[in-house]
């Protein structure tokens, strides 16, 4: 998210009090004491509204400074994040709705302030209740730890609506600026949401802000992109030799038409030695212009690819473990003195390996490699 507008004050707690409203009930403090002596951040029934009510609750000293959004890195950033009531029984829902008005500053003046200096000394008590049993209805993760029993810790996620009332609040406003015009929409874009409607045939029972905790931020997941994807193989593993079947097959042909004319031998005359290596490097030439369009998509990615420099300075396309004679193969300034030599061979055997649509090689032992990467190298000097 992008905005530079502050952030909406977490103490306004009116957004379900309509302006007016004069239908105050009276209530013996004690009974709000009560209420806010277990009200909390995390509720085991935002997990699941059958489990038995549970919460925690922490202060200023649990604070977190880091670059991701919770209830303590909340309070680290100098936040009040609301609390809520952990079961909904008697006068509950209306005794929080009387605490939210009061903390609004609209309860009338012989209780509100009361009401407010009890909610405000609760925030720096840390509380825990209900959770000396985990209830079986809750979701557990073990997670490894060699030092716990058994070789894993069991840890309970709970929700905090506090932080789901606080994104509310900011995702509305965001949007009812961007309406308004008061933020630029090339660079502001609508913040779409979605409602989980979760908590039972009465979802109050979960508490107070249940709205907010099932209304979610949707957010596009990545999506696959298959030309990143060929470009990063290609980072990573440098080009491939690939045989041009037509080259490979116009140089089988010549063979098997030489060896015939001469009793199954090629002679070592110089028509023939030119013709051998005219064919070889016309091989060799559309192995390279195929490297260079297996590599065309790197380009048009190139700014997506992490950084390495060559040998002269300039930028280089491939990850430093590639070797440096499979980088030439695209990049000049890797290809040293003996690059030729090496790549040449390396050509020779792909070809002497390379079998055609029936599954035929040349018929070239290894021996050969060294005859044809020499004819080869002349065209990679």
């Amino acid at each position: 998210m992008s905005d530079t507008s502050p952030a909406p004050d977490p103490s306004d707690l009116t957004d379900a009090i309509e302006a007016g409203d004069d239908s105050w009930k009276v209530f013996p403090l004690s009974a709000y004491l009560g209420l806010i002596k277990d009200m909390a951040h995390f509720s085991a029934k935002s997990v699941n509204s059958n489990a038995e009510a549970g919460g925690i609750r922490l202060t200023g000293t649990a604070a977190l400074h880091r670059p991701y959004l919770s209830v303590r890195t909340l309070l680290g950033a100098g936040q009040t994040v609301e609390l809520d009531y952990l079961k909904n029984a008697g006068t509950t829902a209306t005794l929080t709705k009387q605490l939210r008005v009061a903390m609004a500053g609209k309860a009338p003046p012989e209780e509100g302030p009361a009401l407010c200096n009890a909610y405000r000394q609760a925030l720096d008590k840390p509380m825990q209740t209900g959770l000396d049993q985990v209830s079986p209805r809750l979701r557990q993760i073990l997670l490894p730890r060699p030092d716990a029993p058994n070789g894993y810790l069991a840890i309970t996620p709970l929700s905090a609506a506090g932080t789901a009332s606080l994104t509310t609040r900011w995702v509305r406003d965001h949007n009812a600026a961007r309406k308004a015009g008061t933020k630029d929409k090339a660079t502001h874009r609508r913040l779409r949401t979605a409602t989980l409607g979760f908590g039972g045939s009465n979802p109050q029972n979960v508490g107070s802000l249940i709205r907010d905790l099932q209304t979610l931020i949707v957010a596009e997941g990545p999506t696959e992109s298959p030309g990143l994807r060929a470009a990063l193989a290609l980072h990573y593993q440098g080009p491939e030799l690939r045989m041009p079947a037509q080259a490979v097959a116009a140089y089988a042909d010549w063979r098997a038409e030489a060896m015939a004319a001469h009793q199954g031998r090629i002679p070592t005359d110089l028509p023939h030695r030119t013709a051998e290596r005219e064919k070889l490097q016309a091989l060799a030439r559309a192995v390279m212009a195929g490297v260079e369009k297996q590599c065309s998509v790197m380009r048009r990615h190139a700014d997506r690819l992490p950084l390495c420099e060559q040998p002269d300075g300039e930028r280089s396309l491939f990850a430093p473990a590639v070797p440096a004679w499979r980088k030439g193969l695209l990049e000049a300034g890797w290809r040293q003195s003996d690059w030729a030599r090496e790549t040449g061979l390396h050509l020779a055997a792909a070809l002497l390996h390379h079998r055609n649509a029936k599954g035929e090689t040349l018929g070239l032992g290894d021996e050969a490699r060294v005859h044809l990467g020499r004819l080869i190298e002349e065209v990679l000097s």
